[in-house]
């Protein structure tokens, strides 16, 4: 694949050799947080978008301490429309 491209997993892969491998070159990934993924959180970013629906948003290490782990950002969103939809 080539560097800046954008893979999205819809299902929360966690094969974090091959994550790592992708942000070595330059691939940025999305992927679903699951319940079972363990991070640490390394700092707090800013949040002027509260507005615009982003919660939180985290610079993370991702995966069990004996693992092999990989570094990340964890965004927490609302999407109005569709929490419009969910609340009901």
């Amino acid at each position: 694949m080539p560097k800046c491209s954008i893979i999205v997993f819809d299902r929360g892969y966690y094969d974090f050799a091959t994550l790592n491998r992708f942000s070595s070159e330059g691939i940025t990934w999305v992927t679903r947080r699951r319940s079972m993924f363990a991070y640490d959180v390394l700092n707090h970013f800013a949040n002027s978008k509260r507005e615009d629906g982003i919660i939180s948003d985290q610079h993370i290490l991702l995966g069990n301490r004996s693992s092999i782990r990989v570094e990340g950002r964890i965004s927490n969103i609302v999407i109005p429309i569709l929490a419009k939809y969910m609340s009901s």
